[in-house]
């Protein structure tokens, strides 16, 4: 072998080490990011796991001047992993990538009629009308003509709860993103955010925020 064929012939040797240890540190490196987006993720999830609902305006000055005494935040960390799949799924030929456990409950109604209209007092039947948000309530008290007994019949009408649900993300952190709902709810309802879950492969598909509105 000539020396100008033994030079060329140790170039491309050099070469090819050269580029087989770039090839090596990059699969090195990229399986290290992996463990580290997965160690991550299994932090934010164990946090999101013990996380409960909270009202957000008393944790956030800002919140409470958004959102003032007209509506209620409640919010809670995701669990991100794929979601059992369930019957519902299985009639629908769907795939779930996320769900929301919600519950609501509305304060009690407590109010006192204090007087009637003395003209309907008069008469058999005496009707009222009570509006307390959320509740509509219209009765008539009636007592026979010459008798000691009354009878009521009611009517109460529950207002629609309004509902606004943001499914959220954080920026970026550890190679992940950190998910959570907020919801939005009027003055007089109190909402409980029960398991949430959504799949983490979708979430950072789309690196954004999805919004979901239920009236």
């Amino acid at each position: 072998m000539s020396l100008q064929s033994y030079a060329v012939a140790i170039v491309v040797f050099v070469v090819f080490m050269f580029f087989s240890y770039v090839s090596n540190l990059n699969h090195a490196l990229t399986a290290s990011r992996a463990k580290e987006r997965e160690t991550a993720l299994k932090f934010s999830n164990y946090e999101a796991l013990h996380d409960s609902t909270h009202e957000m305006a008393l944790e956030n000055p800002r919140v409470a001047l958004i959102v003032g005494d007209s509506v209620r935040a409640f919010g809670r960390r995701v669990v991100q992993q794929v979601p059992a799949r369930n019957n519902l799924d299985s009639a629908l030929d769907h795939s779930s990538v996320a769900t929301y456990q919600l519950g609501a409950t509305v304060r009690q109604l407590d109010a006192v009629i204090a007087e009637l209209e003395a003209e309907k007092q008069q008469s058999g039947e005496r009707p009222f009308r009570l509006r307390q948000e959320p509740f509509t309530v219209d009765a008539v008290v009636s007592q026979p003509p010459g008798g000691d007994s009354m009878s009521l019949a009611i009517h109460i009408a529950l207002d629609t709860i309004p509902l606004g649900l943001r499914v959220q993300c954080s920026g970026v952190k550890d190679g992940i993103l950190e998910a959570s709902i907020v919801l939005k709810a009027p003055p007089w309802a109190s909402v409980r955010i029960g398991a949430v879950e959504q799949d983490p492969k979708g979430w950072s598909a789309q690196i954004g925020t999805a919004i979901v509105i239920g009236r």
